[in-house]
Parts: structure tokens; sequence; C-alpha cells
């Protein structure tokens, strides 16, 4: 970031003036089941954003609609970068294992005098628990089953669907 205003976060990469699109991708691990997962982004932006969750667009902020490209100048001007979101985003190309991340951050207008930054990706995961059912409960268990010559307290689950769950 190049900023003289104060800001949410402090700044961690310097970046150098002169560009209208700078560019950042990473990559990120999702293990579990991405049909259980919801997503959503928060972020410092100066002045305008498209950003892309393995190349396909999630989120734009502060940019024209349509096409763009390097030439393309965001549609608004930032004063003074603040957190903006969060904004859930579209899960259906997230996948199971490693994912990218990327992200075009656009100036306003050529010859800017600062550049802002900063992303966070929050998720949770509710589980997608297909046919899981009680099925049998043994309280005060008198021995009708017995665990290493104990007669202890049980339950059975049953999964009467395809998916493991992890429980």
């Amino acid at each position: 970031a190049v900023e003289t205003a104060a800001l949410p976060e402090p700044i961690r990469t310097p970046l150098t003036l002169g560009r209208t699109t700078y560019y950042f991708r990473t990559k990120f691990n999702f293990p579990g089941d991405p049909r259980g997962a919801k997503l959503s982004l928060r972020h410092i932006i100066d002045d305008g954003c498209v950003i892309y969750l393995n190349g396909v667009e999630v989120l734009r902020t502060g940019m024209p609609e349509g096409a763009v490209n390097y030439a393309t100048l965001a549609s608004r001007t930032v004063g003074d970068a603040v957190y903006e979101g969060p904004f859930p985003i579209a899960t259906a190309n997230l996948v199971s294992g490693e994912n990218v991340l990327a992200v075009e951050l656009h100036q306003a207008a050529a010859g800017s005098s600062d550049i802002v930054f900063g992303l966070a990706l929050e998720g949770t995961v509710s589980s997608v628990t297909g046919n899981l059912v009680l099925n049998e409960i043994a309280a005060r268990n008198r021995g009708a089953v017995l665990n290493a010559g104990q007669a202890p307290d049980w339950i059975e689950l049953f999964n009467g669907g395809s998916q493991t769950i992890d429980l």
C-alpha cells in the first residue's frame, strides 16, 4: 500500500505507484466438502477491484459493469480506505483441495497518489449430513451389550447416505 492517511490495518507490503491496475493471487487449501461452505470477503481497497475464485468472478466493487482489462479505470474514487463488507460470495466453483483467489485492483485515474489493498476471506462450513440417523440408544444398559466386560450406556448412529460424515 501507499497511503498517508490512517488505515485500519498496518501496511505489510509496499506497492509502487504509477500503474492503474495491480494484480494479486494466492492459493488456499479447502479440506472439507465445499457443498456446505459459505464464504464472505472483507476488503480495504483504493479505488476498485474485481475478485475471482478459481477463475470465476465472485465480487466486483467500484468497477464498471462489463469486461475489464488493465486499462479499465475504477468507477469511484476512495478518499481514505476503510474496511468494506463482509460480502457473501458464490461457492459454486469452490473445490475440496487447492483453490486460487485472484484480485485485480484498479485506480480511478492515472497518476493517483495512493494505492491500498487488503483482503480477508472468511468461511463457515455446515455439515452435509445426508441421512444421519440416531438409530438406537441404550441408557442404563443392564448388560444387553457388553464392551470389555462392562455394560456402558451407548448410542448407535447410522449413516444412510453415500458420503462420509465428519462427526
